[in-house]
């Protein structure tokens, strides 16, 4: 598939230098030329952020550690301001002296915010114009925004422990992401089925694995999964154009896709505080 990703990115830069010398005549060039002035603010955001790991490290040790350890926090959250591969593993395994601590706040906490932080956002703006800038942003929050609401509902009418929902609804916005994953199942067969192909048990079976494992990767942002499906369509050489069926009804969908991975959180944050507190846990519910 890497393969075929490359060979896809090098016929479009092809022709989008061909069309650039012949005076951009169908558009690519001025896409092609967007491209490479891209290439600049990518690259220093992203080796900016690198280079200032050290420095960064030192600052947060000698200015926040202290302040977190007099509360009785782990230093190591502070390492999720920075993507997995920008050094915040590194920066986790710095800063905490837990092993746990290091896995949660360098994979989970850095492979989420982190990313937001140091590449999403620098990288996103940098690419729009100032007056999408601000559509941008809401998109950003929509994911997310559901989260303060899900939680007062945990802990208000399921009566789940804070504890709990602080912990597992944030991890479960991530990891849990039930209807992206049901939008990708049935958005690959019905396409596949379309282009002729024949869908069998293995089949389904499948992509049930792959649709699940690539709704964890999703990024949170609107039509995250739309693209998604798109992409590993176009892996398969699978025809895409029905996508644009889809296009105009997906405003609704991501909204029944929004409610699905709400509804799947909270069960599992009641499920854990079942197992962690019991019948107690019930009862306050009731009287809730």
């Amino acid at each position: 598939m890497n393969q075929i990703i490359m060979w896809i990115m090098a016929v479009g830069a092809v022709l989008g230098g061909v069309d650039r010398i012949a005076g951009n005549r169908f558009g690519f060039g001025k896409r092609f030329e967007e491209g490479f002035t891209l290439l600049g603010p990518t690259a220093l955001s992203m080796s900016g952020i690198i280079c200032l790991t050290p420095l960064l490290s030192r600052f947060l040790r000698f200015a926040l550690v202290p302040i977190w350890n007099f509360f009785g926090l782990d230093a190591g959250l502070l390492a999720g301001i920075l993507a997995i591969d920008m050094g915040g593993y590194q920066l986790a395994g710095e800063l905490s002296a837990s092993q746990e601590m290091v896995r949660y706040a360098g994979l989970v906490i850095a492979a989420t915010l982190g990313c937001t932080i140091t590449f999403t956002i620098p990288v996103g703006m940098g690419m729009l114009k100032s007056g999408d800038r601000l559509f941008f942003s809401r998109g950003m929050l929509i994911g997310t925004g559901t989260l303060p609401v899900t939680m007062a509902s945990a802990e208000n009418r399921l009566g789940i422990r804070r504890p709990v929902s602080r912990f597992v609804l944030p991890i479960c916005t991530t990891i849990n992401m039930n209807g992206c994953a049901a939008f990708i199942l049935l958005t690959v067969v019905y396409l596949m089925q379309n282009a002729g192909a024949d869908i069998t048990f293995g089949t389904i079976a499948a992509w049930v694995l792959i649709s699940t494992i690539a709704a964890v990767g999703n990024a949170g942002v609107p039509m995250g999964c739309f693209f998604l499906s798109a992409s590993l369509l176009a892996s398969m050489n699978v025809p895409i154009l029905l996508m644009g069926v889809i296009l105009p009804f997906y405003a609704v969908i991501d909204a029944v896709e929004t409610t699905l991975n709400v509804w799947s959180d909270s069960c599992v944050a009641a499920m854990v505080n079942k197992d962690l507190y019991g019948e107690e846990s019930e009862s306050s519910a009731e009287a809730n």
